[in-house]
């Protein structure tokens, strides 16, 4: 076989390996550590070993276990209700900026999209971008990364940035280790807003952010670039007024 079908055929095994922890996961994660020390290799001149990679991988493993035991028991415990969600209108004097992204099934696309509204859900402007290929929690940091940009050039005094991915917005808040694959990306938001309260980064749920959906898929269809929007294309234009209309939507959330 060979190497796509070799990675595949590990990554689907079902048998464990250590602890009850699935072959398949095991093998994902020693192939990031590797590819991980590689780097260390190339870019810090660091000596390749196997040694180093194996002390890493006991941590991540036994770490995975650990969170996937919390996970089960949150879950068997928790109680649950139905709430409306939807998107809300910011406060007077700051602009709103919902940023998502999309994937084409394959993985060889991914587009962002982002708009900016002020306090009466007024369109101000908005883009599209086609990032080529990616991944959706890197691509979701580089949407926001450029949403800051984009804002401090037009000179937007407060700014909310909201995103449906909860990932990209923990490692925001919370930043990540020199191992984490998008380290770079995370300490150079980190560096933009330290200091900062006129910027807030949140996390929304997806009905609270289906105009930045519309507009990120909307970006697959376009060549590769930055499109900039001064009013919303037809595509997008039903999900602007849904919003401004308070449309709502009923969403299955944990106590």
């Amino acid at each position: 076989m060979d190497l796509r079908q070799w990675i595949i055929s590990n990554l689907e095994k079902k048998s464990s390996w250590k602890d009850n922890l699935s072959w398949g996961t095991t093998f994902a994660i020693a192939i990031w550590l590797i590819w991980l020390d590689i780097n260390e290799c190339v870019f810090s001149q660091k000596n390749p070993s196997a040694d180093r990679v194996l002390q890493k991988l006991n941590f991540y493993t036994a770490s995975h276990l650990q969170s996937a035991s919390s996970l089960d028991w949150i879950s068997n415990s928790r109680s649950y209700a139905h709430v409306l969600v939807g998107w809300d209108f910011p406060p007077q004097c700051w602009v709103k900026c919902n940023v998502d992204v999309s994937m084409q099934e394959d993985g060889s696309l991914v587009g962002c999209g982002e708009c900016f509204r002020d306090s009466s859900g007024r369109w101000l402007s908005g883009f599209i971008r086609r990032l080529g290929r990616s991944f959706i929690s890197g691509a979701e940091l580089w949407a926001i990364y450029i949403a800051i940009v984009v804002a401090k050039d037009a000179n937007i005094p407060k700014l909310i940035i909201e995103s449906d991915s909860q990932l990209a917005v923990s490692l925001i808040t919370n930043g990540c280790n020199n191992y984490h694959p998008c380290r770079h990306i995370v300490h150079l938001i980190r560096s933009l807003i330290a200091g900062n309260d006129s910027i807030i980064i949140s996390y929304v749920f997806r009905e609270a952010n289906r105009s930045a959906d519309a507009l990120a898929k909307l970006a697959l269809h376009h060549p590769m670039g930055l499109y900039l929007l001064n009013d919303p294309p037809l595509e997008v234009f039903q999900f602007i007024c849904g919003d401004v209309m308070r449309a709502s939507f009923i969403r299955k959330v944990p106590l």
